[in-house]
């Protein structure tokens, strides 16, 4: 990973820093970071979580009906496109 990735990729980073204490807890198995590695391992096994779908990001704009006292304050699209910007800057 480069200082340059952003936003940084956390599942590599964590990979990344496992490694090393692996290779301590391999050596001791009584090791104070083997629960450590034992949970980042977990964390990482899992899924990584999926953002909303078009449906459901077209559900929530029906239900604030993109409207502020009877006036269109953002059109579908618009509001599609923000809300993938903001999913990709901060996840999801």
């Amino acid at each position: 990973m480069t200082q340059q990735d952003y936003p940084p990729d956390f599942r590599a980073l964590c990979a990344e820093l496992l490694q090393p204490l692996a290779e301590i807890a391999a050596a001791d198995p009584h090791h104070a970071y083997l629960d450590l590695v034992t949970r980042a391992r977990a964390a990482l096994a899992q899924l990584e979580p999926q953002g909303p779908s078009k449906a459901e990001l077209r559900q929530l704009f029906d239900d604030q009906s993109g409207y502020i006292n009877d006036e269109q304050v953002m059109w579908w699209a618009d509001f599609h496109k923000a809300a993938r910007a903001v999913l990709a800057r901060w996840g999801s």
